[in-house]
């Protein structure tokens, strides 16, 4: 009797033990994945976290990068603004220029839009743009840019100066220097550039980069027109007062007061006519990509056979 008790409290001492055991290591083998959520919104949110511990201890751009990769998982402009804002106190042209152009997804994001325009502003002469536009011949089409491989069909941003590039197609490649200056954007035919050609020479591209002048003078003359605004209107109301006066009881000395009245609210309308036509200028040159900042869709053909490049939109 006494050895059964003996071996039966054994038992379930053995399998105690052995439950505790499977507990501990489900434990262990479910606290990486509890760690790693496993659903975008829980990603895009432990990715801002680490986003804003970087920006805390001083790291723009890993902030930035951290930022960025929140909103590629999940789509969302508080992440996408906290990048752009992170990446301008950084360096890094070529992360700036991306981010700049997803930007442009939502134009009437008016942060984002700002944000945009200071980072183009100040990234934009540094570097350039290459595309291999394959189309149809995506199959077996591909672009390396300096050794790397990069996607066909889309703008990779690339620094000033000479860039190696390689072209492939089925089974023909061909690898060559290119000259990338400022703010230009680089359109590449697979078809030309494998074709039979020695030594050619790029062709001037459209230049593309920032407005003529920068967003603050216009938001300076903004500031001056409302300011005369406000001045006008005052003006004019100091008129009107002064006129009734003046009809109540007819004087030479308000009369005289109400002609001043009026000659000043005359130059002040005439002042503030005049900046709001200096800040419409100054609006157009400082946001709108016009002709000269846009690349028209289109082709410049080198030699017999050889390279053609297509002239991209404005970023």
């Amino acid at each position: 009797m006494g050895s059964c008790s003996a071996g039966s409290w054994a038992g379930r001492k053995i399998a105690a033990l052995t439950l505790v055991s499977t507990v501990l290591i489900a434990t262990a083998l479910a606290s990486p994945a509890a760690a790693q959520p496993d659903d975008a919104q829980g990603q895009a949110a432990l990715l801002f976290e680490q986003g804003v511990a970087a920006r805390t201890r001083g790291d723009a751009r890993q902030a930035a990068l951290h930022f960025a990769a929140a909103d590629a998982r999940l789509a969302n402009s508080a992440a996408l603004l906290a990048a752009l804002k992170a990446v301008l106190l950084t360096e890094d042209a070529l992360l700036a220029m991306e981010l700049a152009d997803r930007a442009s997804r939502d134009p009437f994001d008016e942060g984002l839009r700002s944000a945009a325009v200071a980072l183009r502003d100040k990234f934009a002469k540094r570097c350039g743009r290459i595309k291999l536009r394959c189309g149809r011949m995506r199959a077996g089409c591909a672009l390396s840019i300096d050794g790397g491989d990069v996607a066909v069909d889309a703008w990779h941003w690339v620094a000033v100066g000479q860039r190696r590039l390689r072209v492939s197609s089925g089974t023909r490649h061909r690898a060559r220097s290119v000259e990338v200056s400022a703010g230009v954007s680089l359109e590449l035919d697979p078809e030309q550039w494998l074709g039979p050609q020695s030594g050619p020479t790029l062709a001037p591209t459209t230049e593309v980069g920032g407005g003529l002048v920068a967003p603050a003078w216009f938001w300076l003359s903004v500031g001056l027109t409302t300011g005369f605004g406000a001045a006008t209107v005052a003006s004019a109301v100091d008129t009107i007062a002064l006129h009734d006066d003046f009809e109540q009881s007819p004087a030479a000395g308000p009369a005289r007061e109400g002609q001043l009245a009026q000659d000043r609210t005359n130059a002040l309308l005439a002042a503030n006519l005049s900046l709001v036509a200096l800040t419409t200028t100054l609006g157009i040159a400082a946001f709108w990509r016009g002709e000269s900042s846009r690349a028209v869709k289109g082709s410049a053909q080198l030699w017999r056979g050889g390279l053609k490049l297509g002239v991209a939109a404005s970023f």
